[in-house]
């Protein structure tokens, strides 16, 4: 058999955790990148975000400094290098376009410092020893390699060539800006702005031109590039990607499972295996309902709803809709998110009306970031618990979403034995399998309407099968236990779609 051919990767983000700990995409990028660093020569590239905490950005070393051009602006750029969990990390100050505490900034501003950061990224590629065979790129932030490479409007020194691979983390948010921005900020000239192109109901659509212009589209689950190709998830863009079909892969992501794993987190009351879940598990839930003021009584289903944030995609609206009847199936309940959302009001309320029953929690983002572990000030005055003791202690894990790309907190349950009761869409459908009455298969639970009463009549279901068939229950939770969902499994796909591009 012939040897694999290894591919050199860059993989340019504008997040990486934790250098930066916004949410999902910077936890993939840097959890990821290590899977690959133990088969290829894979670097990341980010912005120098003043927000970087200093014991990750003083250890970086100054590696080329060069004045960069587009369109009417120069600016300076300097490239600082530095290693983290065994993988080079370049760090590419632009200007002064990231001299800035926060990472993300208004739409029209992002769009100028990430144009001049992709500008930056193409022109270190001649002063660094690294040539890449593949730049991938994350999300409409990082649209403007393709583009800029495709339309050979960039100010670089050299004609080194390599493959793009433009990876879609959600359809949702496209950089869009006036054509007289768009054009001026990459220097392009008019030909670039037609509907075969960047014009997009008369503005200009950065993902658009990533979608147009890289070699490969990827998108973080293969549900979700199905879902794509269609107008309810396209976002308008859904032509494109079904001209592009050929070119579309779904990828899974993966879970840290040297962090979340119940056999080895030092963050729960009471460590467990699939051989010990039974005993152990419900330890868990208890110190936990003592944790939140609940009754200690392990009859009573106890169902959590976590997420970075509680919106309307995450299905919020199906649960405000139906949560009186959802409280009178006798469960107790476990709001948390990271921040303020637009349901803060309605959740405190149910808080209040429910003593005992509701607990509505709000994630501290700079809890345990580097750990990859969320921290969580309960609002009650209990004390700081983690993330995986809130999934860990919970019977069931409630995610009805509209969109789910990929999604994260539905594989943390399964891996600590929470069931998950979730919509089929994107990731979620990839990887819950609803419980199959004839023959007693599945994971979890699940719906296919977004719909609240679909949602209601799901979750009745699920409650049934716990108070009323525990061995099928319990089997449910062995199943989930036995999935594999390490990032190692991840790499290897992507190596394959490295592979095809070149």
């Amino acid at each position: 058999m012939a040897e694999r051919t290894k591919p050199k990767v860059l993989i340019a983000a504008s997040e990486f955790e934790p250098f930066t700990s916004i949410g999902h995409l910077g936890r993939v990028v840097s959890n990821l990148s290590a899977a690959l660093s133990k088969r290829i020569d894979v670097r990341v590239v980010i912005p120098k975000y003043a927000s970087i905490p200093k014991k990750y950005s003083d250890g970086a070393k100054q590696v080329c400094e060069f004045e960069a051009t587009l369109g009417r602006r120069t600016y300076p750029c300097k490239v600082y290098q530095t290693q983290f969990r065994g993988v080079t990390l370049y760090l590419v100050s632009a200007g002064s376009y990231f001299d800035r505490d926060q990472v993300y900034s208004s739409v029209v501003d992002d769009i100028e410092r990430y144009s001049c950061f992709c500008n930056a990224v193409l022109g270190m590629l001649v002063r660094i020893d690294f040539a890449p065979d593949v730049i991938q790129c994350h999300d409409w932030q990082l649209s403007y390699i393709p583009i800029l490479h495709r339309t050979n409007r960039s100010r670089r020194a050299s004609d080194r060539d390599f493959r793009t691979l433009f990876v879609i983390h959600s359809m949702q948010y496209q950089g869009i800006c006036t054509r007289y921005d768009m054009l001026d900020l990459l220097d392009l000239s008019s030909e670039f702005f037609t509907p075969a192109t960047l014009e997009f109901y008369g503005q200009a659509n950065s993902l658009k031109g990533g979608l147009l212009f890289s070699d490969r589209l990827l998108t973080v689950s293969a549900s979700y590039a199905r879902e794509i190709q269609h107008a309810y998830y396209g976002e308008n863009l859904e032509g494109i990607i079904r001209s592009r079909s050929a070119d579309v892969t779904g990828i899974l992501c993966g879970i840290d499972t040297s962090i979340f794993n119940p056999k080895t987190d030092d963050t729960i009351h009471m460590k467990y295996d699939a051989a010990t879940v039974l005993a152990n598990k419900p330890k868990n839930k208890r110190y936990l309902q003592k944790l939140l003021g609940f009754e200690q009584n392990p009859e009573i289903p106890l169902l959590i709803i976590i997420s970075d944030i509680l919106d309307y995609d995450k299905g919020m609206d199906l649960i405000k809709f139906v949560f009186d009847d959802i409280m009178a199936l006798g469960v107790q309940v476990i709001l948390a998110c990271k921040g303020k959302t637009d349901y803060h009001e309605f959740f405190t309320a149910k808080a209040v009306q429910y003593p005992g029953r509701v607990s509505y929690s709000r994630y501290r983002g700079d809890m345990a970031q580097e750990a990859g572990l969320a921290g969580c000030d309960l609002e009650n005055g209990n004390g700081n618990v983690t993330e995986t003791m809130l999934i860990c202690g919970s019977d069931a894990l409630l995610r009805p979403s509209r969109i789910e790309p990929c999604g994260e907190k539905h594989l943390l349950a399964l891996k600590y034995g929470t069931l998950p009761i979730v919509r089929e869409t994107g990731g979620l459908k990839e990887v819950v399998v609803s419980l199959n009455d004839d023959t007693g298969e599945g994971n979890g639970f699940s719906f296919f309407n977004y719909n609240a009463h679909d949602m209601l009549y799901t979750i009745q279901r699920a409650l049934t099968v716990y108070k009323n068939d525990r061995a099928t229950w319990n089997r449910l939770i062995g199943a989930a236990m036995r999935l594999d969902f390490t990032w190692d499994g991840t790499a290897e796909k992507y190596l394959d779609v490295y592979e095809a591009l070149m």
